[in-house]
């Protein structure tokens, strides 16, 4: 509850700050002072609808225009009133689509960087997987493949070696190969 007591006073605050600057900016003209005042008005609706929840851009309004209302200027058979009235609460849902669109950018952007330093932590794995592990792994088999397979005297085992080390060195050459394209795709 203090919370909103606190935006409340904020909003009273801002409200009467513009309404001041706006006052000595527009002069004695009427028209131009009324204007600038319902310019002014769309902004902080929009600017409320981007900083808090949907139902304090509704009370801003729906205070707003009862305020309007209640102004012994209004004329509410005067179709130009009656236009600048509805021009603003017809700014109320747009102001909330838009701040609407804004929260999707921001939480999509915050995915998009989350996904960007996941994928980044996988590339690192991967690397040091492949440059330390995989790679160590497979040319100690190789060698020690290579030692064997002229010591072996049957055939079939020969041969059976044979495919496991031209196995092995394919296996070699594919990791090298996946670690030149992740350097190269992620440079």
């Amino acid at each position: 509850m203090v919370g909103f007591e606190f935006a409340q006073r904020g909003f009273q605050l801002l409200a009467g700050a513009y309404r001041v600057a706006l006052g000595g900016f527009a002069g004695q003209n009427k028209f131009v002072t009324a204007a600038l005042y319902r310019l002014a008005d769309h902004f902080l609706v929009f600017a409320v609808a981007m900083l808090f929840e949907i139902e304090a851009t509704l009370m801003l309004t729906g205070t707003l225009l009862a305020f309007f209302l209640l102004l012994p200027s209004t004329n509410l058979t005067d179709l130009a009133h009656l236009g600048e009235l509805l021009a603003f609460v017809m700014i109320t849902p747009l102001s909330l689509y838009i701040s609407h669109q804004h929260e999707d950018i921001a939480k999509q952007r915050a995915k998009t960087h989350a996904l960007t330093n996941h994928l980044a932590q996988e590339e690192t794995d991967t690397l040091l997987f492949l440059s330390t592990n995989l790679k160590t792994t497979l040319l100690s088999a190789l060698d020690s493949l290579s030692i064997i397979i002229p010591k072996t005297t049957a055939k079939k085992a020969k041969s059976d070696l044979s495919v496991l080390y031209s196995d092995l060195r394919a296996l070699y050459r594919s990791a090298q190969d996946l670690q030149n394209s992740i350097d190269l795709e992620t440079d």
